[in-house]
C-alpha cells in the first residue's frame, strides 16, 4: 500500500513550531572564524591537551580568549589569531627549562613576536 502525498505535504516531516517563534537561523555576531582561533587549534599548535592550555591561561602566559555562550550548544572560546603561535612559543620555552615567571617576564619585554 503506497501513500500519496499532496502538493502541500512533504515526505520529510518538520517539527511544528509555534507561529510566534522565528525559526530562521540567527546570524552570528562578532568576528568571522578567520579572525579567531579555536581551543583545538591552540592545543594542536602547542602539542598539549586542553587542560594544559587552560593552566597556561591561569598562569598568564597566553592571551585571554573571548568566551561565547552558544545557548544549548554550550560555551566556546575564541582565541586571538596569535594564540596558537604564542602557545607554541610557550611550549618551546618550557621545554628549554624556563619557568612561568621567566616566560611572563619575556612576554612583558616583547620577546614573543607573532609570525
Amino acid at each position: 500500500m503506497s501513500v500519496r502525498l499532496s502538493d502541500t505535504e512533504s515526505a520529510v516531516s518538520r517539527p511544528k513550531i509555534a507561529p510566534w517563534v522565528d525559526s530562521r537561523p540567527v546570524p552570528r555576531r562578532g568576528r568571522s572564524p578567520t579572525e579567531w582561533a579555536t581551543t583545538e587549534q591552540v592545543c594542536k599548535a602547542a602539542g598539549r591537551v586542553r587542560s594544559t592550555i587552560y593552566l597556561w591561561l591561569q598562569r598568564e602566559v597566553l592571551p585571554q580568549p573571548q568566551v561565547v555562550h552558544g545557548g544549548r550548544h554550550g560555551t566556546s572560546a575564541r582565541w586571538s589569531t596569535q594564540a596558537p603561535a604564542q602557545a607554541r612559543w610557550v611550549a618551546e620555552k618550557l621545554e628549554a627549562g624556563y619557568t612561568f615567571e621567566e616566560i611572563r617576564a619575556a612576554l612583558a619585554r616583547g620577546e614573543f613576536k607573532p609570525g
